[in-house]
């Protein structure tokens, strides 16, 4: 007679997540950790060690300061101008026949089939002096001469918004699915309208779908590296395109460890005040 297997309790069941976690993510952070408190010899050599130094050239020079205030500005503008554009979409969504939903969310998803970098040189050819814009408002005569829309923020903008919409009308189609539509013909049947129904029905109770589409696009705008450096110039350099900055052109591992970990930080403690304003248990939990 076999002997009945019990199910996997307790650490058990744990351990594949904790050591996928401790393999990829703890260690590597560690190292990165260990890295910042080293010293760059003058032959380009580390030196490991407990040294502060690297964290306080970050406060020494206006330029990584104001590096890391510009990601945040340009971080909060994507979150907005994506949640504009993706709420409509995932609305849409939520409300369209079955039978055409699975063929609107493959189109959703279609652009993740190509590389970003060949969605950010799309947008290069898009918004160049010579681009398909700049050429379609001078032929119809709503300008005279070339608008400058490539190499500036706006650019970066319109690239980070193209690239992070997925990450935003996912979290709010899945709150906006669950919605229990009788509250919404509810409203209608005591004289309300349907934009009204809207406004003071649907968004408040989607707001979890939207803080958790807010808090995954913010983050990943913050932390963005391959669309400021394509779509931007020296004047939209990113906290990330000066990370790699140091790592790849200035071989200063040390220096450049010290801004990640400075950027994770920030990103830790955004997280946790977003978590005491919201609270990240309600984010997935069952819409109300």
């Amino acid at each position: 007679m076999k002997r009945r297997q019990t199910p996997r309790t307790g650490w058990a069941a744990l351990a594949p997540p904790l050591a996928w976690l401790g393999v990829f993510f703890l260690l590597p952070m560690i190292a990165v950790f260990a890295y910042s408190l080293a010293t760059r010899e003058p032959g380009g050599g580390i030196e490991f060690g407990l040294s502060a130094e690297n964290y306080s050239r970050i406060g020494d020079s206006t330029l990584y300061v104001w590096a890391i205030l510009r990601s945040l500005r340009i971080a909060v503008i994507v979150t907005i101008a994506t949640l504009l554009v993706a709420y409509p979409v995932a609305y849409y969504l939520a409300l369209v026949a079955t039978r055409w939903r699975v063929t609107l969310f493959v189109l959703l998803i279609i652009p993740w089939w190509c590389s970003i970098l060949v969605k950010n040189f799309a947008w290069v050819a898009i918004l160049a002096d010579t681009g398909v814009l700049n050429r379609l408002l001078l032929q119809i005569g709503v300008i005279d001469q070339p608008l400058k829309l490539l190499y500036n923020e706006f650019a970066v903008v319109i690239g980070l918004v193209h690239v992070l919409i997925p990450f935003m009308v996912m979290p709010i189609y899945a709150t906006l699915e669950r919605l229990d539509r009788r509250l919404v013909e509810a409203a209608a049947n005591l004289g309300s309208s349907p934009l009204r129904a809207c406004l003071e029905v649907v968004l408040p109770l989607s707001l979890p779908g939207v803080a958790a589409g807010a808090l995954l696009t913010f983050i990943l705008g913050f932390g963005s590296f391959i669309t400021p450096a394509l779509l931007g110039s020296e004047r939209t350099l990113m906290i990330a395109n000066l990370i790699q900055g140091q790592f790849m052109e200035a071989f200063d591992w040390p220096f450049g460890a010290a801004l990640s970990m400075v950027l994770l930080g920030l990103v830790l403690v955004l997280l946790a005040c977003f978590n005491r304003l919201v609270g990240l248990d309600r984010l997935w939990g069952p819409a109300r």
